[in-house]
């Protein structure tokens, strides 16, 4: 009976430690699949710009910034600043800039920071604007 008992719990506990490795590769492979998605569609979206079919490029990069990609952001930001292929719209361009800044893009960073030198679409701000230059070229607080 003791040894029925024994072989029990080690099985139940080796069924444990298997389920434990289970769940943990499925999340692994979740975040994989998450991240391999996020940058098909930023290269999908990216494609789209390049051939000029921009409103294609902005769906894609809504649908790739929305699962966490920051260039996406930062594109549609500059395509906002610029204007490609859509009426210039600084106040969009600064809202996608700050999501990609807030991600760790140095380059969207200098944008706003160029946003802030020039007044485009704000108040010029040389605090902020040294705020975001510090940022976008590294520079410790």
């Amino acid at each position: 009976m003791i040894k029925l008992k024994e072989h029990v719990d080690f099985t139940l506990i080796c069924m444990l430690k298997l389920m434990k490795y289970i769940i943990f590769f499925t999340l692994l492979q979740n975040l994989w699949c998450d991240s391999f998605d996020r940058n098909a569609t930023f290269e999908k979206g990216l494609g789209q710009f390049n051939e000029g079919k921009i409103s294609l490029a902005i769906d894609y990069f809504s649908k790739s910034m929305k699962k966490g990609d920051e260039k996406s952001a930062f594109y549609l930001g500059s395509i906002y600043y610029y204007g490609d292929g859509v009426f210039i719209d600084y106040t969009k361009a600064m809202y996608y800039f700050e999501i990609a800044a807030n991600r760790g893009s140095l380059s969207a960073n200098f944008m706003l920071g160029l946003m802030y030198a020039e007044g485009y679409g704000v108040d010029k701000d040389l605090k902020k604007t040294v705020q975001y230059f510090d940022i976008a070229t590294n520079k410790k607080g």
